[in-house]
């Protein structure tokens, strides 16, 4: 009977612990934690204390899709990508297409969640590294606008980002990497300009 009574409230605090959040699932892409990037989906005995599974990777479901703004639109974006970057003293970038292409479903995606006034989470951002093992760093620089066009815009984001100086972010995203893509999306007045910057794996398929 004893052992009965003690066998139901361990169950029960095995309970309380995973709706607590004890039991979660916390994994590190290099960049800062993402456990809501990761599912326990497997059984294993080295990773998770209460679900025993494996933290794998999932891209959001946007990620999964194809861009919906006019090819040839998007053809004058990836055009002028590295290019219009590379205008900038300091900077030297070659295009990506890859990165480019989840560049432009990030800013569609932003865009769909302005015109609904959704707020948009960081934590896909932090974890965007997992879409590239072929790269060591990602960042991404982000700009709104209302009104304006495609490349007028990604012109226009640029030169705010590099005007920032060595003490911005956005400034230190252009000069620090050597891979960019690019992507401009909008809606009406909204648009959302977006560049992914990297740096290769020196030892990876990327690297030059």
């Amino acid at each position: 009977m004893i052992i009965m009574k003690l066998s139901i409230l361990l169950v029960l605090f095995f309970v309380a612990f995973i709706h607590a959040g004890g039991g979660d699932c916390e994994c590190a892409d290099g960049i800062g934690t993402c456990d809501k990037r990761y599912h326990c989906v497997s059984a294993s005995i080295n990773t998770c204390k209460v679900t025993r599974g494996v933290c794998k990777p999932t891209i959001p479901v946007y990620l999964s899709t194809q861009p919906t703004t006019n090819s040839s639109d998007i053809t004058q974006i990836n055009d002028i990508c590295a290019s219009a970057n590379n205008a900038y003293s300091g900077v030297t970038v070659k295009f990506n297409p890859s990165m480019a292409h989840y560049a432009q479903l990030h800013a569609e995606y932003l865009v769909h969640k302005a015109e609904r006034g959704e707020t948009v989470g960081s934590v896909h951002q932090k974890c965007k590294l997992n879409l590239f093992p072929e790269l060591e760093t990602i960042q991404g620089n982000v700009m709104e606008y209302r009104n304006g066009g495609y490349v007028e815009d990604l012109k226009k984001a640029l030169k705010v980002w590099y005007d920032e100086g060595a003490s911005g972010d956005h400034y230190k995203a252009m000069v620090d990497n050597n891979l960019v893509g690019c992507g401009v999306a909008k809606s009406g007045n909204i648009i959302r300009v977006v560049a992914w910057y990297g740096k290769p794996k020196s030892n990876g398929k990327w690297a030059f």
